[in-house]
């Protein structure tokens, strides 16, 4: 390949094999290849290896791209995965001039990396445009004030977005930023790890750019999100999943302490608190939850979200 910029494609995946096979088939499609894929296998259940050796992206040279398969002992999450990806490609002796991260879920148009990759001698933290997989007019996540694509292509004339991104969505990472603040944040688990990834980036003089015209699609964001005392629509509460909703609550606090001020912080708290006293009258469990795992946010505490894998 003659390629400018040897890039190495890391692609986190758990239990999700027919999802992983439809993101590999659009890297492999790519009409600028990267050098290497390097899947991340977060210990799957569910005959994820066997399924990519059928599928031939197993270990393998396949369209000029050197595919690799990296099984982790146990289920680390995607903040373990991308942890393990990025410093294994990091490390590599091939050296990579940069990453270009994603779930398993997530489609890559087959200009994406094209288009990215011309942006890498202005930036080292840049983002496609991240659109719903299932309705390509309209962004997958509501990050922009606005979500149809038409309407943000007209509102930045330029092609570009910046200080916008929407990380491990087809994101492509420069050397030179993971010299400077290593690698996400494992101990996070899931829920939270981009957004610290990207503050650290932030504070350390990597600003973030979006390019319209690579496009990354993915699913809608399907959170359903409740009215704080304002009317806002921005509380985030997963009934079903308290696993989910301790790791959201817990990082989302580290994020704030860390990078955002104690008055973020406490707005943040007052706004939780009244939403699980007021709104869901006096729901003390939940209540309860919010109040440990923002305590073992502030801690920097990253050890508790396992009892919720405790029988």
């Amino acid at each position: 390949m003659d390629n400018k910029y040897k890039i190495c494609a890391v692609v986190v995946t758990f239990n999700r094999k027919e999802l992983l096979i439809n993101c590999l088939d659009a890297i492999n499609q790519q009409t600028y290849k990267p050098h290497t894929v390097l899947i991340v296998d977060n210990a799957s259940t569910d005959g994820t290896k066997d399924f990519v050796k059928e599928n031939e992206y197993y270990n393998v040279e396949k369209n000029g791209i050197d595919y690799k398969y990296l099984l982790l002992p146990n289920n680390q999450g995607g903040a373990g995965g991308f942890y393990n990806g990025m410093k294994t490609a990091y490390e590599s002796l091939e050296q990579f001039d940069a990453v270009w991260v994603m779930d398993d879920d997530g489609v890559p148009s087959m200009k994406c990396l094209s288009e990215l990759q011309k942006y890498l001698d202005k930036s080292s933290f840049i983002s496609p445009l991240v659109c719903n997989i299932e309705k390509h007019s309209e962004m997958a996540f509501g990050t922009l004030k606005e979500t149809n694509i038409d309407k943000v292509n007209a509102l930045y004339p330029t092609g570009i977005v910046k200080n916008h991104a929407n990380p491990f969505n087809g994101i492509l990472f420069k050397r030179d930023l993971m010299d400077k603040i290593g690698f996400p944040k494992k101990e996070m688990f899931i829920w939270g790890d981009e957004n610290e990834y990207e503050a650290r980036a932030i504070k350390n003089g990597f600003e973030p750019m979006t390019i319209l015209s690579a496009k990354h699609f993915h699913p809608k964001d399907r959170l359903v999100l409740f009215p704080d005392f304002l009317g806002r629509k921005n509380i985030v509460f997963v009934a079903s999943s308290p696993l989910r909703c301790y790791c959201k609550y817990r990082n989302t606090s580290y994020v704030l302490v860390k990078y955002k001020g104690l008055l973020n912080l406490v707005f943040y708290v007052f706004r939780y608190l009244w939403y699980f006293i007021i709104s869901r009258k006096f729901d003390v469990n939940n209540a309860v939850l919010f109040c440990d795992a923002v305590c073992d946010g502030i801690k920097g505490d990253f050890s508790n979200h396992n009892k919720f894998f405790k029988k």
